[in-house]
Formats: structure tokens, sequence, C-alpha cells
């Protein structure tokens, strides 16, 4: 079988994923002056 790659790493790169989604949400929440999605959709 060939090595899994650590959960953490794994983790870490849907994170990376989900938050840089999470930053073009804000960003098109602020360029339509929605500031209220990016204060929802902000941790």
């Amino acid at each position: 079988m060939e090595p899994h790659r650590p959960v953490s790493s794994v983790y870490s790169f849907v994170m990376s994923e989900h938050r840089s989604r999470e930053r073009s949400a804000c960003s098109w929440a602020v360029s339509t002056r929605k500031r209220q999605i990016c204060l929802d959709f902000s941790p």
C-alpha cells in the first residue's frame, strides 16, 4: 500500500481552499457594499 498523507496536511489544504473561497465571498460583499455577508462568513 502506498503511504497515506498525514491527516493534518490534508485538513490544512482543505481549510486553505475554504478560506480562499471565504476571501472571494468577502471581496464580493465589499464590492457590492453588503458587508454583513462578509461578517457572516468570517470566522
